[in-house]
């Protein structure tokens, strides 16, 4: 094998291992809570995406910024309702969260522990 040759694989090496290092740390993250498939990327765009298996479509997705303020939200204890993102979220007192798409029709009901689920999702994924 020639020193170009050599030099090459090891760039090629090198290479292949950034690679590989950025796939691990932008991985999906992807759980069913109820009738929702949520995936979650940290550091992609979106990094929070919430779809409805049954409707067939993406009811929520969010930017890093805004999956990080949506976890801090569902970590503190009142809530009431809040705008993030275009969405109108309401955090019912029995722990229940909706999502009211732009133009006002609910998009997303999560149950309390279903929420819940989403909030553990969201601080052990770090997003």
């Amino acid at each position: 094998m020639t020193r170009g040759a050599q030099g090459q694989g090891q760039r090629f090496r090198l290479a292949k291992a950034a690679w590989e290092e950025q796939i691990v740390e932008r991985a999906m993250h992807t759980a069913l809570i109820g009738d929702y498939e949520v995936t979650i990327t940290p550091g992609g765009e979106p990094a929070l995406e919430i779809f409805h298996v049954v409707r067939g479509h993406t009811v929520v997705a969010l930017g890093s910024a805004d999956a990080g303020a949506l976890r801090d939200l569902l970590a503190t204890e009142q809530k009431r309702i809040r705008e993030l993102a275009g969405y109108q979220l309401i955090f019912g007192a029995g722990g229940d969260l909706t999502f009211y798409s732009p133009n006002g029709t609910r998009a997303c009901y999560l149950r309390a522990d279903h929420a819940a689920t989403l909030a553990r999702y969201l601080r052990e994924t770090g997003t």
